[in-house]
């Protein structure tokens, strides 16, 4: 099957973080770290792990995905999101990104998208929801549209660790 790589890959926010990664997170006025864990189960490596921090009410699907907060700026978004070039298979990886907490019902949430050995781009809801974005050209394409410009080197500068499963 087309998606058997990409179903081997799974992510969800941990409470208990390496004590490495807590260390870095910067937790200055308005950066409320939102600590993710990252699996990738399969015997290949994946690509381009783009993290992003989504409120819980938020739509878990492409058709109705458009930005990570409805309330913040485009030269905002770079907090909320984190990338990987790569995760080794049967790897496991920890990392974060910056969220707004809790409140109103909500709380952060995630979205992520990866590209697997053959180049076709996943995006996975913050339901689970498994969808094929297709190829790195329709990636750079959703991004635009969302205003995030996936070529800024900040999104290069945020810490994670690394490890075996």
């Amino acid at each position: 099957m087309e998606q058997d790589q990409a179903n081997k890959v799974a992510l969800w926010r941990t409470y208990n973080p390496l004590p490495s990664l807590k260390e870095q997170a910067d937790l200055g006025e308005g950066n409320i770290p939102a600590f993710y864990e990252i699996h990738n189960n399969s015997t290949l490596p994946i690509f381009d792990i783009f993290v992003i921090a989504v409120s819980s009410k938020s739509g878990s699907r492409l058709d109705n995905f458009f930005m990570p907060y409805s309330n913040s700026s485009p030269e905002d978004y770079f907090k909320y999101i984190s990338y990987l070039k790569i995760v080794a298979p049967q790897h496991r990886v920890q990392g974060f990104v910056y969220g707004h907490g809790t409140g109103m019902g909500e709380t952060d949430d995630f979205v992520y998208i990866f590209r697997d050995t053959r180049g076709i781009v996943w995006f996975r809801g913050n339901t689970g929801f498994l969808e094929k974005i297709g190829s790195q050209s329709d990636l750079y394409t959703l991004m635009d549209r969302v205003k995030i410009n996936i070529h800024d080197p900040r999104f290069f500068s945020r810490p994670s660790i690394m490890e075996p499963i």
